[in-house]
């Protein structure tokens, strides 16, 4: 089966250099067409079925989403492509969606086309698409996708009590005291929740701090949580929890 792309993006000069590139590192590959809006977007992916779709979120009528939403079926790979502010990045690393942030390099697409040519599960594939757009849509109530060599879990993140680290995995302490382990460090998880009420108040442990139901400021500082267990709180980040406190109080 021969690989077929199209592009959906409103910049014609990103559609050129998308073009460009592809031309000179995949000679095999055919390009379908390009779209700019969601009806001509939905019509080029339906007509040509496409096997990748570099994917611009912000088109010239809405976005990228509403062109989902009128597919009966997602069956390509897309390699999203954006130039949105900071908040809109952290929707797509929690989502653990892959995506380019503009302007980006040569390398940077010729890299995404060839991880997108591989093998994929699809089921997999449709659940990150259904939270990034759940996150983009609705970012006070923001999943997070979580692998395990079981299954993919779609978390929300007010579900989340702490994580804790496990040598190179981290350990995801829900409500209701279930639990997820994933192979990915607990600094992985820092950076990315970083901007979601979350810190990390030791070594060991990353806090929802809207989870908090108390911090014991004595020599052996922790915190207590709503499920009732307690956290230790490094002397170094005793100032970070009591930060998020004093905002409160304003």
């Amino acid at each position: 089966m021969s690989t077929k792309i199209v592009i959906i993006e409103d910049d014609f000069t990103a559609i050129e250099n998308a073009r460009s590139i592809i031309h000179e590192y995949f000679p095999n590959i055919q390009i379908e067409g390009t779209a700019d809006n969601i009806e001509s977007a939905v019509n080029l992916i339906q007509k040509t079925q496409p096997t990748i779709v570099v994917f611009d979120i912000n088109l010239k009528d809405g976005t990228a989403f509403q062109v989902i939403d009128k597919l009966p079926i997602v069956n390509f790979q897309i390699i999203w492509t954006t130039a949105f502010e900071h908040y809109a990045v952290q929707a797509f690393r929690i989502s653990a969606v892959d995506f380019l942030l503009k302007p980006f390099k040569n390398s940077d697409l010729v890299r995404s086309i060839q991880k997108a040519m591989e093998k994929i599960n699809r089921a997999e594939y449709v659940k990150k698409l259904e939270a990034l757009a759940h996150n983009f849509s609705q970012p006070e109530e923001k999943k997070i996708t979580l692998h395990t060599n079981e299954a993919l879990h779609i978390v929300n993140l007010h579900e989340i009590v702490y994580c804790k680290a496990d040598d190179n995995y981290t350990i995801f302490m829900l409500e209701q005291n279930s639990t997820i382990m994933v192979s990915k460090s607990l600094k992985n998880y820092t950076s990315l929740l970083k901007h979601d009420h979350f810190c990390r108040v030791h070594q060991s442990y990353l806090v929802n701090l809207k989870k908090i139901k108390q911090f014991n400021k004595g020599k052996n500082a922790h915190l207590t949580m709503q499920n009732q267990e307690e956290i230790p709180v490094s002397k170094g980040m005793r100032n970070e929890v009591m930060k998020y406190f004093d905002h409160l109080k304003h």
